[in-house]
């Protein structure tokens, strides 16, 4: 079926009369537009995943870090008390 579509041109101050054929949703130009937001939304969610992913690696080092440093707090703290039983 082909129908006419009205667009308003603002720039030109009158109307344009768009011939389109509306086949529905199956119709090849729909998908393509579809698909086309889809692969746009794909992209946007690889990008949160790299970004979330990045910031989950920083706060396991942060955390790691930290742990290790109580660990060798710890260590000295034993050495110390090590050294003051040695003499």
């Amino acid at each position: 079926m082909i129908k006419l579509l009205f667009s308003h041109s603002f720039l030109l101050g009158s109307f344009i009369f768009l011939p389109f054929l509306i086949c529905g949703p199956c119709c090849p130009h729909f998908v393509q537009i579809e698909n086309a937001s889809k692969k746009n939304k794909v992209v946007e969610l690889e990008e949160e995943i790299k970004k979330l992913s990045g910031q989950q690696n920083l706060q396991q080092r942060i955390h790691h870090h930290a742990k290790i440093k109580v660990i060798c707090q710890h260590f000295t703290l034993l050495k110390v008390q090590a050294d003051v039983f040695a003499s």
